[in-house]
């Protein structure tokens, strides 16, 4: 032990970043040096299986808004059924990650009836408000994924997100849904998977796009988006209805 105290800050740090966050976080016990080394780390997950218990979203509450690392490269929350999670938690933790410039942020919330959300996102319980309100907090993300499904809240969505780079969407069974709009100046990637018939969409500002993947219910929806991915060097298309 002496030997490893004997080492700088910066290689301690590295070490614990060889090892589960959970396993990081354990060493804050071993000393008044330690304590705080863990929260240098640029990569972060927490994962908590199902437990009804409130120490995971706990801790997460208390020690994600000191954490210290400048960047945070990879931030990753997975929690299975836990009754502590509160919308506005995950709206807290994806503002402090933006606030570190994080590169990669994944939340994973999976309650007993619903899967909800992630940055690659699943969302089966979210309203349209509140997930506008997750996305615009997101302004320098790189690769989102949304999933929309059984979801009566959900009426229209918009993505204006300059730096994204990789857009998956996966709507099912929202007859709700009417209305949604794309605009991402540096998209490179698109995978849409749309079986409902939106009465307003829009797809614009995509100069960069160099692969696509199509998989729509109404040719009308496939028109305007082929008239916006005019830069697409790889193009796959799948539609019910042609007309």
């Amino acid at each position: 032990m002496d030997n490893i105290n004997g080492l700088p800050d910066d290689l301690l740090v590295k070490i614990l970043s060889f090892v589960p966050t959970y396993v990081a976080v354990s060493t804050c016990v071993l000393s008044k040096r330690w304590e705080f080394l863990w929260m240098w780390l640029p990569n972060l997950e927490f994962v908590s299986p199902w437990d009804s218990r409130p120490g995971i979203v706990d801790f997460i509450n208390k020690k994600l808004p000191i954490h210290r690392a400048p960047v945070i490269e990879r931030l990753c929350i997975h929690i299975n059924s836990n009754p502590h999670i509160k919308p506005e938690y995950i709206k807290r933790w994806i503002e402090i990650a933006v606030s570190h410039y994080v590169r990669e942020l994944q939340i994973d919330y999976h309650s007993k009836t619903k899967i909800t959300l992630q940055l690659e996102a699943e969302s089966y319980f979210i309203d349209g408000k509140y997930l506008q309100q997750l996305i615009s907090g997101c302004p320098v993300l790189e690769d989102l994924s949304l999933r929309f499904c059984c979801n009566d809240n959900l009426r229209e969505f918009t993505v204006i997100i300059p730096s994204l780079q990789s857009l998956s969407l996966f709507l099912f069974g929202n007859s709700n849904l009417n209305r949604y709009k794309i605009d991402t100046p540096s998209l490179k990637y698109l995978k849409l998977e749309d079986w409902n018939d939106p009465e307003h969409y829009s797809w614009t500002n995509m100069p960069k796009l160099r692969e696509a993947y199509v998989d729509v219910e109404s040719s009308n929806h496939l028109k305007t988006l082929i008239g916006s991915i005019t830069s697409v060097k790889h193009l796959t298309i799948c539609c019910l209805e042609v007309s």
